[in-house]
């Protein structure tokens, strides 16, 4: 049984207040804080805005804002910029930081972003991949059967089996609220599929 306690909650997205007076950039093998000219300060702002509403709505999490630490023009061609960095997920209510890197893909035409990615660092306090997913399997499935977005999960720990190639059984147990209601105890047994995505999930809430 993997112990651990993280908290998500699914609510409605609210607006992310972003910190991006400076960053720390890299300059060939240094790096050094700085301000950033005018455009460029411009497109990382796209980068931070779109990641922050990335996070929100895949953490399920509206109390959040992002900081980005580093920021690196990887890759340049006649139409794109890729840029590469590492930035701080912010979770004031949790009093926690969360360190993750991201990429992202910036339209040189128009100054739009095309695309934006992001993985957790390791941390003491970041969940894993696995975990992230199978908690917001868990709460798509409770908004589904409650009919509603008003959702506090908490799980105190899991345990995964294989049953085939492509399939895993994750049983675990912790605490959910839904709504206004009181913390009630939950158990579940998700079947998570190669790609990831739940293809069952059951769960009772006592």
């Amino acid at each position: 049984m993997k112990n651990f306690r993280t908290t998500l909650n699914l609510t409605s997205v609210l607006a992310v207040i972003l910190s991006l007076t400076t960053f720390s950039v890299a300059n060939g093998n240094s790096k050094k804080d700085t301000a950033y000219p005018k455009t460029s300060a411009k497109n990382y702002s796209v980068i931070a805005q779109n990641l922050s509403q990335k996070l929100k709505s895949e953490l399920a999490e509206n109390n959040l804002s992002v900081k980005l630490k580093t920021v690196e023009e990887s890759q340049v061609t006649n139409r794109e910029i890729v840029v590469k960095g590492e930035a701080v997920c912010i979770l004031p209510t949790e009093n926690t930081q969360l360190p993750l890197q991201f990429e992202a893909i910036l339209n040189k035409s128009n100054n739009l972003l095309e695309d934006v990615k992001y993985v957790f660092v390791e941390s003491n306090y970041a969940p894993s991949a696995s975990e992230d997913v199978l908690m917001k399997e868990i709460m798509k499935q409770i908004s589904k059967d409650y009919k509603t977005s008003q959702i506090t999960i908490a799980i105190d720990g899991f345990e995964s089996t294989k049953l085939n190639e492509n399939q895993k059984s994750v049983k675990g147990l912790g605490e959910v609220r839904v709504g206004d209601l009181v913390w009630k105890k939950i158990t579940f047994d998700v079947v998570m599929d190669a790609d990831n995505r739940a293809s069952k999930v059951d769960y009772k809430i006592e």
